[in-house]
């Protein structure tokens, strides 16, 4: 049986089960698993995806058809969630007359759903202008718990999600106006905490008298909020050019800022994603550049990577693209400490292209930012999208959104990638299950490695055990 990565084995010597972490995958470490269509006569796109430990999915998107039981008449938003097989469980779509568009999605240990957005209409209650922010919260079976919608008089928007381990709720998004806290002009960025049953605590606005618009957001186990945007303004210190530049900004678990670091070229510099690595205690950004960021531009818009230490340092970057216009749309880190990032690209990125946006996902090594693994896919469509997520086994779910030239008409699809060879209880690699594996469980538990999480709700402890030993009853394939 082949493991993920070739120098990252599970070995047992001496009963011990040492973990290295060095060097790359080998051969073709993921095939495809199962795929998804979703599609009405309609407008249908996919926002985000969310995948727990397990293989659960959750889909977020709108629609302008009828995917759930009725449409309200515009463009609606809806959720999915699909078995770990892929097996759709429920939809639901929930709207206005008007537009709601859906942003983010996460879910907790518990199964809870956290999905924000926007709404150009009466949601869940009265619209203070334009366009307001909503969070709503589903439980496993996809019924409703509790939702917010809140703005001023000007469009307000909600981008990112994120849960704490205490179970507190923080969303990021835009304002254009007052949002809790004082409006500094033009378009402001925020951050705003929930406890669990959907009472705000506080609010944070952050900005200058230009443009600022926030993007995803995560937060550690202590508290700590940390956000991403693009200024076209002084928020952060200087603009490095005539265009935007992205930041990222951390806030204390009270919604103070602790501080914010800016990053430009001479032209714009867009975040897309941002994503919490748990082994190294660092935050991982992917967006676009139009200038020479991290390196020489190849010619358009290329894709950058950039990595920071929880002090706001950058330790490691890195730019590549084609000549074509090319972006990362979305990141994740699997537990071997590689980068899984997708996004889209018009160009020969990683094979050729076959003529409009392609949709890539592609394993990254954190050290060179060399490809260890890819898949660029295309059609004579446009591909949109790109967000992936990943669960316990380094299995990976991309979600993205297919639209013919001249149309305005989408369909969206899920593809997974199931990771070749692996089997969880087989911790030692030896394809059998045997006492070692126990001994090697142990040990990573020891070490507090993301393997032992087999739960995955952030934690090591003894329901870990109990969910290895039910794993291990089950058996391999």
């Amino acid at each position: 049986m082949s493991n993920l990565a070739a120098g990252v084995q599970r070995t047992v010597a001496s009963f011990m089960c040492s973990l290295v972490f060095a060097g790359l995958a080998h051969g073709d470490p993921y095939t495809t698993d199962w795929s998804a269509t979703i599609a009405t006569s309609e407008d249908d796109v996919i926002s985000s995806i969310d995948v727990s430990s397990t293989g659960v999915v959750h889909i977020a998107g709108r629609t302008s058809g009828t995917l759930g039981s009725s449409s309200a008449g515009g463009i609606d938003a809806f959720v999915q969630q699909y078995s770990a097989g892929g097996t759709l469980n429920w939809t639901y779509q929930f709207g206005t007359s008007e537009t709601e568009f859906t942003r983010d999605i996460v879910t907790d240990a518990a199964g809870l759903v956290y999905v924000v957005g926007y709404t150009e209409g009466a949601l869940f209650g009265p619209n203070a202008g334009s366009k307001d922010a909503f969070v709503v919260v589903l439980d496993s079976l996809g019924n409703q718990i509790w939702a917010d919608q809140f703005g001023n008089q000007n469009p307000d928007d909600c981008a990112g999600v994120a849960i704490d381990p205490s179970g507190s709720i923080y969303v990021s998004g835009t304002a254009n106006g007052v949002l809790g806290q004082s409006a500094f002009g033009g378009y402001d960025c925020f951050v705003r905490k929930y406890d669990a049953s959907g009472n705000v605590i506080w609010t944070r606005q952050m900005g200058s008298p230009a443009t600022e618009r926030a993007s995803k957001l995560v937060v550690d186990a202590n508290g700590s909020v940390y956000v991403s945007g693009w200024t076209d303004g002084s928020f952060g210190g200087p603009n490095n050019g005539v265009s935007f530049d992205y930041f990222l900004t951390k806030l204390h678990p009270n919604g103070q800022i602790n501080w914010t670091v800016k990053e430009g070229s001479t032209a714009a510099d867009y975040p897309r994603d941002i994503a919490f690595d748990s082994i190294n205690s660092s935050i991982l950004i992917t967006g676009v550049t139009d200038g020479d960021l991290y390196g020489t531009n190849a010619g358009d818009s290329d894709v950058f990577i950039a990595r920071y230490s929880l002090t706001g340092a950058r330790v490691w970057d890195y730019q590549f693209g084609s000549p074509e216009d090319d972006s990362g749309v979305s990141v994740v880190e699997d537990s071997y400490r590689n980068i899984v990032l997708s996004g889209y690209t018009r160009g020969d990125l990683f094979s050729t292209s076959a003529g409009l946006h392609d949709l890539f996902v592609a394993l990254i090594d954190s050290v060179t930012g060399s490809a260890i693994w890819s898949d660029q896919y295309g059609t004579a469509s446009n591909e949109n999208g790109g967000v992936i997520g990943i669960d316990q086994m380094n299995n990976i779910y991309a979600g993205w959104s297919n639209s013919p030239p001249l149309s305005f008409v989408s369909d969206s699809y899920i593809r997974t990638y199931l990771a070749e060879g692996v089997c969880y209880p087989d911790c030692d690699s030896s394809t059998t299950l045997s006492v070692f594996d126990y001994i090697c469980f142990g040990n990573a538990y020891a070490l507090q490695d993301p393997y032992a999480d087999c739960d995955g709700d952030g934690d090591h402890d003894v329901f870990d055990y109990i969910c290895f030993g039910n794993a291990y009853m089950s058996g391999c394939p």
